[in-house]
């Protein structure tokens, strides 16, 4: 009787394990990505000149988990940044800023508009953006960028000669 049961239990243990084993091969390889952040962000904490980052599309929620990220190490507040909850920040000035970092208007009003808005530093998240148009537009209204990769690029939001009339 006790050898039955040991038998049961070991079969019912590689039943156990190969359940197990079956259910995992749907993230098989496990997906992994460096938690890694640019040095930028790390110089970025100490600059007492930035008031805040506005990160663009900021209507994408994966863009908003990373920025929510980058914030661990820079430590700035974030213009409209959320994950669970809806931003509190009006969505019309979010869409003002938005169009002021991705549409063709004037880049002194762009840069205006950025600078009355406390957006000192613009990070765009590729997701869902179109990279070679937005980053020939960035480069356009802010010089080149301070820091570029695969997933983002960040652009500090040079002063405005005069503030915007909007």
């Amino acid at each position: 009787l006790g050898r039955v049961r040991k038998a049961v239990r070991s079969v019912l243990t590689a039943v156990l394990i190969i359940f197990i084993a079956a259910e995992y091969q749907l993230f098989f390889p496990f997906p992994t990505t460096s938690a890694a952040l640019p040095a930028y962000f790390d110089t970025l904490a100490a600059r007492t000149n930035i008031r805040a980052i506005l990160d663009l599309p900021f209507d994408d929620p994966l863009a908003q988990k990373a920025a929510l990220y980058q914030q661990t190490a820079h430590h700035k507040p974030l213009i409209g940044g959320y994950v669970a909850r809806e931003t509190t920040v009006d969505p019309a000035k979010l869409a003002v800023l938005s169009d002021a970092a991705l549409s063709m208007i004037d880049p002194a009003q762009a840069r205006a508009i950025l600078n009355d808005n406390g957006a000192d530093v613009v990070i765009y998240h590729w997701g869902l953006l179109d990279k070679p148009d937005v980053l020939a537009h960035a480069a356009a209204l802010f010089g080149p960028s301070v820091y570029q990769d695969e997933q983002f690029a960040v652009f500090e939001v040079p002063l405005a000669a005069k503030p915007s009339t909007v």
